[in-house]
């Protein structure tokens, strides 16, 4: 009797639609970081993103706990980034999944005077540069406007080296003439309009001198980490990301990055690492290290990357497991940035991704 109670009252949970018994999945986490050439994005209140017409943007993205991740519907790893120039505004949607649970997150990118402040009308206008010398003729057209705001700032930097308030507007034309002399480097100039001056209406680029030839040596990089990626586990035979790095040119000359050395900190033999891959997001520029590539706990991953004056670059670095990864399961992977060919700056060691090893 004591047996037919116990079966009659799992049957009763059975068609009340109580679970006995529930596994929820973990809710994956959401993270998205932008950058533009000024270094950063700038973020509105309202979580936009504003990008000068013609400048290129790094979106990345990253998530804990997930197994999937989609942009805008389309299957992407659950952590990677973008570089791509926008020509329009748009929202970029990223969805992360773990089994039935999801996140999604999103970035409202925002290219050209919409993104500038709260614009006022819909002007557009042009601008040029007449000559490279010390003292450049900037000039440009917009209708219905009496006057404009011009400002010029040194590439990789964001104060202003000229900025004039009131240039007036004849016949939708202005012109107005830099008063400072200008030391050799790239410029942006942006003009703006509107009845505040805040709307930005065209931007343009333009250099003084020559350009500076490669230099090779890295004392003027800064490295620094980028907090996207979350580890996991690995097997033999599968690529994982094991480091996502920053690198700014600080310096006055362009300088070279020769190579960045890993240092192994997990519990994992290195010679479950087959082979280290490096790869730039910005110009796809990418290397390899040669097969086995750690001795006495280093290796080095081989690049030959050009920065100018000012410029960033992102990099992704991924180890290889090889088929010794079979004899390291259950053991850690904690791939530490050391430090580069050449010395570039950075807080070294930089703290790598953690992963498992499995089968």
């Amino acid at each position: 009797m004591k047996k037919l109670t116990v079966s009659l009252f799992a049957v009763a949970l059975l068609f009340s639609g109580v679970p006995l018994t529930t596994h929820a999945a973990t809710e994956p986490t959401c993270s998205l970081y932008t950058i533009t050439p000024n270094k950063s994005a700038l973020r509105g209140e309202d979580g936009t993103v504003s990008v000068v017409p013609g400048n290129w943007l790094i979106i990345a993205w990253g998530s804990n706990n997930a197994s999937s991740a989609t942009a805008d519907g389309k299957v992407v790893p659950v952590n990677g980034s973008t570089f791509f120039v926008p020509t329009q505004s748009a929202n970029y949607s990223y969805t992360f999944s773990n089994g039935s649970v999801s996140t999604t997150c999103a970035v409202m990118v925002q290219v050209g005077s919409t993104a500038v402040a709260t614009p006022t009308n819909d002007t557009e206008g042009t601008v040029s540069v007449r000559s490279t010398s010390s003292r450049p003729t900037l000039s440009g057209t917009i209708e219905d406007t009496k006057s404009v705001r011009v400002e010029v700032t040194k590439e990789g930097s964001s104060k202003k080296v000229f900025s004039k308030k009131n240039v007036r507007v004849r016949d939708d034309e202005w012109r107005t003439r830099v008063s400072k002399k200008l030391a050799d480097g790239t410029y942006t100039v942006n003009v703006y309009g509107g009845s505040n001056k805040k709307d930005l209406v065209a931007t343009d680029t333009f250099t003084i001198g020559d350009e500076p030839e490669a230099a090779t040596n890295a004392e003027s990089l800064s490295v620094s980490l980028l907090p996207l990626l979350m580890g996991g586990t690995a097997r033999a035979g599968q690529s994982v990301p094991v480091s996502y790095l920053k690198v700014v040119n600080t310096g006055k000359e362009n300088a070279t990055l020769t190579g960045i050395r890993l240092s192994q900190r997990g519990t994992a033999s290195t010679d479950a690492i087959a082979q280290l891959t490096i790869k730039d997001d910005k110009d796809g520029s990418q290397g390899s290290s040669a097969q086995m590539p750690f001795k006495n706990g280093s290796a080095l991953v081989p690049t030959n990357s050009i920065f100018a004056p000012g410029q960033m670059k992102l990099f992704t670095i991924r180890a290889l497991l090889g088929s010794n990864a079979n004899s390291n399961i259950g053991r850690t992977l904690m791939l530490d940035v050391a430090g580069t060919e050449g010395g570039a700056k950075g807080n070294f060691p930089i703290r790598g991704t953690s992963f498992t090893i499995s089968y």
